[in-house]
């Protein structure tokens, strides 16, 4: 007696019984009555996590499968976010500017190195037009090194009247002239010295008038017409 006397098909149930073809369409060793979830995939019976057709492999081993990855060989992202597959999109200094956008990606104020470089303000506190950081008196709009004077100080202000640098020869002070016909000399503000001109007039007066009574008196010899 034949064991499926009503399948044309079949003398004997097989895999799949009377009825059913054993066929396998995906030749992966599981009859499609078996295989219905993925008759054609030959690498699956179920649909796994990526469906039919389709690998369930995790080739990063982050624990999504590479279907579901945009980044299958980046074990550390899925997507790839603003940085790209591979590349970190963390922000070291919490700018709101990705490391791999950031040419100063530990300086919290900076994205690019400017004029003063990472880590440095590029400021122009006094708006001289040069930054703080190449500025040797970055509060003075009008120098941007020391020079003599110091910051805040013009050339040629701070000198005393001798060319020295804050020295004590300011105008006003006493000096000597060297000329011994004058008294009470001082500097002047365009460094140079001052007579007192009324005492050295007087002084002048008395010095000509001792020449003049000091200078002993010749004898003029007679006449011939006296003689």
């Amino acid at each position: 007696m034949a064991l499926c006397p009503n399948d044309p098909n079949k003398v004997a149930t097989g895999i799949c019984g009377c009825g059913v073809s054993d066929v396998d369409t995906d030749s992966d060793g599981t009859a499609d009555c078996n295989d219905a979830a993925c008759p054609n995939d030959p690498n699956k019976v179920a649909p796994g996590i990526c469906g039919c057709g389709v690998s369930d492999v995790d080739t990063d081993s982050d624990g999504t499968a590479d279907g579901n990855d945009a980044c299958p060989n980046d074990p550390n992202k899925v997507a790839p976010g603003i940085c790209g597959c591979g590349v970190s999109d963390v922000d070291t200094d919490s700018d709101g500017t990705a490391d791999c956008n950031d040419a100063c990606p530990n300086d919290p104020n900076k994205v690019a190195p400017g004029i003063c470089g990472c880590g440095v303000s590029d400021v122009d506190s006094d708006s001289d037009g040069t930054a703080d950081c190449n500025d040797g008196c970055p509060n003075d709009p009008n120098k941007v090194a020391p020079g003599v004077c110091g910051c805040g100080v013009a050339e040629g202000t701070c000198e005393d009247c001798l060319g020295i640098p804050f020295g004590t020869a300011t105008p006003g002070t006493a000096c000597d002239d060297g000329d011994p016909c004058t008294v009470n000399d001082t500097y002047q503000a365009e460094s140079t010295r001052k007579d007192n001109s009324s005492t050295r007039m007087a002084t002048s007066l008395r010095m000509f008038a001792t020449r003049v009574l000091q200078t002993p008196t010749r004898s003029h010899p007679a006449s011939a017409d006296a003689a």
